[in-house]
């Protein structure tokens, strides 16, 4: 309880130091729920800031990195044993989520995230490092842009025929993931499965519906400016 509080009062002077502006990914409304390795984060769960209350359970203790990135938090999976998950978060199409992270070490096939309830909405490790994809149905894949073990941003709109995933402020690879459907939300893993990233995140995003480009502009310059990116 102490870790958690300090966390609390920490945020706000981290980002005094760092010089970021105050932000609320629930600007327009439509934020279901984020995920902030300064606030709420232990080896056991991940609290929800939106005030929806869709806490991710941890695995297996995955580790907390104090400090993972330019003086904040993150939390580190092993790529073996260790997910967060919950599975009651809406995240039928259209998402979109946004991803603070880095990929530790790459193994092909191996879940950034997933669904709970369905192999939908995928996003993986594909082909050759450090290529990443998006599936439900189908796949779009993006520019390798997100070099193993350094901290980067990625961005998936999850929206049938007009998907996007974008790395970073780079302009989006548009495509179609297809119609595939699911419930929950799983980090690190595909839901209890053995495809298990060994990757390191300080920060996630999932809002309903699909945003627009200047939304996600809106918000992954937040993001760097958070991050010193």
């Amino acid at each position: 309880m102490l870790q958690l509080i300090r966390r609390e009062v920490t945020k706000t002077t981290k980002d005094i130091l760092m010089g970021a502006p105050p932000f609320n990914p629930n600007f327009d409304g439509n934020a279901l729920a984020w995920y902030d390795g300064d606030v709420g984060l232990s080896v056991a769960s991940w609290l929800d800031q939106s005030g929806n209350g869709y806490t991710l359970t941890n695995t297996n203790n995955p580790t907390v990195i104090s400090p993972a990135i330019n003086g904040h938090d993150a939390l580190l999976f092993n790529g073996t044993t260790q997910q967060a998950a919950n599975t009651t978060i809406p995240t039928n199409v259209p998402t979109s989520v946004y991803f603070v992270l880095k990929v530790v070490s790459w193994v092909n096939g191996r879940r950034i995230s997933q669904s709970t309830t369905a192999t939908a909405n995928l996003l993986w490790f594909a082909g050759a490092s450090p290529n990443i994809q998006a599936f439900n149905n189908l796949t779009i894949d993006t520019s390798p842009n997100l070099a193993v073990g350094s901290y980067g941003i990625i961005t998936v709109v999850w929206n049938g025929a007009t998907s996007e995933l974008r790395t970073g402020d780079n302009v989006a690879v548009a495509g179609d993931t297809g119609a595939g459907t699911g419930m929950g939300f799983t980090l690190a893993n595909n839901n209890g499965g053995g495809s298990h990233a060994n990757i390191e995140v300080a920060y996630v995003i999932v809002r309903t519906g699909a945003d627009s480009t200047a939304k996600q502009d809106k918000i992954i310059n937040w993001l760097k400016s958070h991050f010193a990116l």
